[in-house]
């Protein structure tokens, strides 16, 4: 009996998916249209990435960031030349790296 559920055990392992997880940043950035590409391109640079996008008067972007490179994106006014009319972090959450 032991040796089945051994048996068992290890089968599930071995399908298992593994993800390495990482302390993040969730962000809520408002940029005008035209950023949003520079924006995209700037987050690849920074190991970070668009989860939702909002299409209103001025794009709504929640970005996430791991917590180190949130930290320089946060600090600069000028992110890579994209005008960021606001910034607010969400919260802190693990993430995919």
């Amino acid at each position: 009996m032991v040796k089945a559920y051994s048996d068992a055990s290890e089968a599930v392992l071995e399908k298992a998916e593994y993800k390495k997880k990482k302390k993040g940043v969730e962000i809520k950035v408002h940029i005008e249209y035209p950023e949003l590409e520079q924006l995209k391109h700037y987050l690849k640079q920074l190991n970070g990435l668009i989860e939702e996008v909002n299409y209103k008067e001025e794009i709504e972007a929640i970005i996430l960031l791991p917590k180190k490179e949130a930290e320089i994106f946060l600090e600069n006014d000028c992110n890579y030349q994209i005008m960021v009319k606001r910034k607010e972090i969400i919260k802190e959450k693990y993430i995919d790296i």
